[in-house]
């Protein structure tokens, strides 16, 4: 488990953590899906910015503090300023060690 926003988040670890051990969390845009605020499941989130894109719109959300999340695509338009509720998949979520050194 990771957080977002202090709501945990089911993410696949790509190596073994120590208890505690600090963390990051990678996340497919492909992975969030957004649904209405009401639905209660899923982070909060406000829409900060909403593209067109083809066949669906590209939204760009706040999650809580600086996260933002780009590239989460919707067949619905949420508005900028709407208040939403982003949803994981778990299988697209990955987490690693903060303290692993770069090669």
């Amino acid at each position: 488990l990771s957080q977002v926003a202090g709501h945990a988040i089911t993410a696949v670890a790509l190596e073994r953590l120590a208890p505690g051990e600090p963390a990051s969390l990678f996340v497919r845009a492909s992975a969030v899906s957004l649904v209405p605020q009401c639905s209660g499941e899923g982070v909060p989130a406000v829409v900060r910015d909403v593209a067109f894109s083809g066949r669906g719109y590209e939204h760009a959300v706040n999650v809580g503090g600086d996260t933002i999340l780009t590239k989460v695509y919707s067949s619905t338009r949420f508005e900028r300023g709407s208040n939403v509720r982003a949803c994981f998949d778990p299988s697209a979520c990955f987490v690693m060690s903060s303290m692993r050194e770069n090669p």
